[in-house]
């Protein structure tokens, strides 16, 4: 069970590789030609399961926001602070992952109360810290307008606490 899960994890660790050199090129990409994604627009999901506080605006001169909300309309820096956001969610993704691994090839070893999963897992606890603070907030600028959202999810802070505070005790 235990060969399983490592072969998973490999293959997740894989997986975000890929994901990322996928959301380079998608970057690259956009950055020569956008005209590709004008049928396209953004559709904003209001509620995150936490406590969420959004702000749509537009110039007075466009009546619909679905005018607005067009990947082909995105500035270039709201599209350079979404990439380096998305990057940071990944690298976050696979340093979770590694840490994971660490623990359990030490439980393979039956080496499983070491100091050495203590700290994985305070670590997994600040990744998981991270990425609750990454996935909170974006804004995107737009050529007539933009969207921010604040957004709270209880779920990852509860684990990141659990793991930096109990940390020992799992």
């Amino acid at each position: 069970m235990l060969n399983i899960t490592i072969a998973i994890c490999n293959i997740l660790r894989g997986f975000l590789v890929f994901s990322f050199l996928g959301l380079t090129i998608l970057f690259i990409y956009l950055q020569f030609d956008k005209s590709l994604f004008d049928k396209g627009t953004f559709n904003f999901e209001i509620n995150s399961g936490g406590y969420s506080l959004v702000s749509k605006w537009k110039d007075n001169s466009v009546e619909d926001y679905s005018q607005i909300f067009k990947l082909s309309k995105i500035k270039t820096t709201s599209l350079y602070i979404i990439y380096l956001k998305l990057t940071g969610i990944l690298v976050v993704l696979f340093l979770c992952v590694k840490e994971f691994l660490k623990v359990i090839k030490s439980v393979k070893q039956v080496e499983t109360f070491g100091l050495g999963n203590v700290k994985s897992f305070r670590r997994l606890g600040v990744f998981i810290l991270i990425y609750a603070f990454l996935t909170s907030y974006y804004y995107i600028g737009f050529e007539q307008g933009g969207i921010s959202k604040i957004s709270i999810s209880f779920v990852p802070l509860f684990f990141s606490a659990d793991f930096v505070c109990n940390g020992r005790n799992i």
